[in-house]
Parts: structure tokens; sequence; C-alpha cells
């Protein structure tokens, strides 16, 4: 309940300060879906914080995205920011699978129970919420409450005249270009006795458009449904914009805040990169071996297996994926992580042990189409043999 926070040596893990216990920045329970992230920079006066999407209280009734009070020299220097944990239309019973960092904002992904599908029974969605690092919630309405907090749903569905949509993100992961980032991220759909999953990705690009440019949703009164918010209703600061000192803030532009929080506009997924039934997609990471191809090593619980994934952006970004192999995973335990060395090595960390494996496995590849689809191999055309790339490779005969 009273985590530590260390600072350690990356080389012999030894403490470089004294630990600091904060609360409200991981769950006791570990099957619990939270998020952290640490931000050393952007934050008011620069004092370093953890950011976490978290779920507290005796029975975990309190759903929070959370950053502590910011403290210096023992000092406290600004009070914690956290979301209205009374309001289910900040956040509905969320699971969160990621936490990003990037320029002056903080992204969180998640999934959570749809207050705007009031009247269409029960539905989740995903999504994805961004707060400014430099928050200090208002000085009356919204005090240490974020007063830059927005969100929006996540699209990732099979286009047909009526969509099928995955609306369970299971895990997130970001790969950057020179001109934008993309977030890959796994979907399931909703649980049932037929099971699906996807692989979507999406800009950042066009979720800071959405933020800033897009519609908001507001419902006027708790019984109504949820409608657009008129362009000539939007007060001076527009919410989810990061302003100087937010303590300035009217109370007028802080009310509407409050109340408006959640985009009309989804953000677009476009078609999946790949989709599989009867698999359920849950943990991911990615390799990029440039700026425009991409690989994806995809859990898949149910089926004891990992998926190897080739996704190339330079045909679209939004192009179909390509298996180039399918591992199987050598016992049931349950996978805790996993986690990559870019360009040489898979992690996979179970209730037993951590296992080291390497991206290519070019060994198993036979042939030379699948040995030369895979961007971490190379063909040998005289000896017939798949060999890891390496520089001496490409003087070698063959």
């Amino acid at each position: 309940m009273k985590p530590q926070l260390r600072t350690l040596e990356g080389q012999n893990l030894m403490d470089l300060e004294t630990p600091t216990t904060i609360i409200g920045i991981c769950s006791p329970q570990d099957s619990l879906n939270t998020t952290a992230v640490y931000v050393e920079y952007g934050n008011p006066d620069d004092i370093p914080s953890i950011y976490s999407g978290i779920r507290t209280g005796l029975s975990l009734e309190n759903h929070l995205i959370y950053r502590p009070p910011l403290v210096f020299n023992n000092k406290e220097i600004h009070s914690s920011l956290r979301t209205i944990y009374t309001d289910s239309k900040w956040l509905n019973e969320p699971h969160f699978v990621g936490s990003y960092s990037i320029d002056q904002y903080v992204y969180f992904f998640f999934r959570e129970t749809a207050v705007e599908s009031d009247g269409c029974g029960k539905m989740v969605y995903s999504r994805v919420a961004r707060v400014c690092k430099n928050d200090l919630g208002g000085k009356n309405v919204l005090k240490q409450v974020w007063s830059s907090f927005v969100k929006a749903r996540l699209n990732c569905s099979i286009s047909s005249p009526f969509p099928y949509y995955f609306d369970h993100i299971q895990s997130v992961y970001k790969v950057d270009s020179e001109t934008d980032s993309h977030f890959y991220a796994t979907f399931t759909t909703t649980d049932g006795p037929f099971v699906a999953s996807a692989l979507c990705a999406f800009s950042l690009n066009h979720i800071n458009q959405i933020f800033d440019n897009g519609v908001f949703l507001e419902q006027p009164t708790l019984s109504s449904l949820w409608v657009q918010t008129q362009p000539d209703q939007i007060p001076g600061t527009r919410p989810g914009t990061c302003v100087a000192n937010t303590h300035s803030l009217t109370d007028a532009e802080l009310h509407f805040a409050k109340s408006h929080l959640l985009m009309a506009d989804a953000i677009p997924g476009g078609e999946p990169i790949i989709y599989r039934k009867d698999e359920i997609f849950t943990k991911m990471v990615a390799d990029q071996k440039d700026d425009s191809t991409v690989v994806l090593f995809i859990q898949v619980a149910n089926k004891q297996k990992l998926l190897k994934i080739l996704h190339s952006r330079e045909r679209s970004f939004f192009g179909q994926g390509r298996i180039l192999a399918e591992y199987q995973l050598l016992d049931n335990e349950k996978i805790h992580a996993i986690s990559i060395l870019p360009n040489e090595y898979l992690f996979v960390a179970d209730e037993k042990r951590v296992s080291q494996y390497r991206l290519g496995q070019c060994p198993l590849h036979n042939e030379c189409v699948s040995c030369a689809s895979d961007p971490y191999c190379s063909w040998n055309i005289a000896r017939s043999e798949c060999f890891a790339q390496e520089t001496v490779h490409s003087t070698a005969v063959g």
C-alpha cells in the first residue's frame, strides 16, 4: 500500500538517492491493469514525478489518473493532481494498458465502460486520454484536479456497412518516425463465446489534431442523450490546452472543462494490420528496423504462442501486416511481461523465469522466400541456409 520509489545506478543497481514512499503509483494487486510513467522534465518547476493510471481504495472503487505531490528538498511545492473519481464521465471502471510522456503532454491508453452508450446496453470502448505536464489544476473550481484532461475513443474495426469493432485494448507500444509517432495496439472483441483479435495503429499527429481542433460531446442533463457541443459555446481557453498557469483560468472555463472531456470523433486506426479469429492477442512489443519497417511480437494468450509480424508503412501506413513466424511457447506458465532489446533479443518473463530469444530465429527458415522476408535474416544461396544478418555477410559469396 506504500510503495517505495527508488533511483538506481544502472550498472550495479545501487541506490543513488534515499528511497521515498509515494502512495497512488501502483497497485498491491498484480492482476489489475495499471500503468505508470516517470516524467523527468516539463512538470511545474521541472520537478520529476510519476504519472499513474491506478485504482485505489479498499474495494478498488477509486479510478484515477494521478500525479503525486511535487516535492523539492523534502518540501511540498505543488499539491497532487487527479481525475474526479466520483464522476463516471471522467473514468468509468477503467483498465489501463499504457502511458507515455511526449513533449508537453502525458498520454494514457485504457478501456472503460462507455458512458455515452447509455440506452444501448453496457459497452466497453478503448480510449486515449491526454493531460498537460505543467497543469496545476484550478484555483477554486477543479482544485487539485486536472484542468487539461481530455479523452477520445480509439476505433479499431473492420470497415463494412456494419463495422465489426474490436473494443477491448490489451496493450500498446510506441514507434517513432521522422515526422510522427505511431501507437501499435492489440485489441480483442467483447467477452463472449466468439472471440477475435486485431492489431491496429494510431498516429500521434492525428490524436493531437482531434484533441486540439475536434468537437466535444456533452450531456445537457443526466437523463438526456449525448450531443455535440456547438463551436460558439467553447470558451477562450479550450479544454485540453496547456497554459502557463492554470490557476489563472476563469471559473467559467474550468466549469466547462469539467463537463467537456470527451471528443465526438474517434481516433481512426484504419483497417487492422492483422486480425485473427479464435485468438486472444494480449502483450506486444515492436522493433523498428527503419523509418518504414516495423517487426511486432504479439502474445496469443489462449494458444500459448507468439506471432512475429512484419508491417511496412512504405506502401501505406494502414497497410496489411505479414506473419513471418508463429512460435509455440514451451509450457503453460502465465506470461507477466515481454520486452525487447532492439535488433537483438526478445525477453519473456513468466511465473518461474525470464527467457531470452534471438529476434531472428534464422535457422528455423528452411527456404529462401521466408528467410528473405525476415528483416533479421539473409539467405546464403551457395549453402542454401538462412543466417542472421551481419555486416560481414554483405561482402560474402552468395
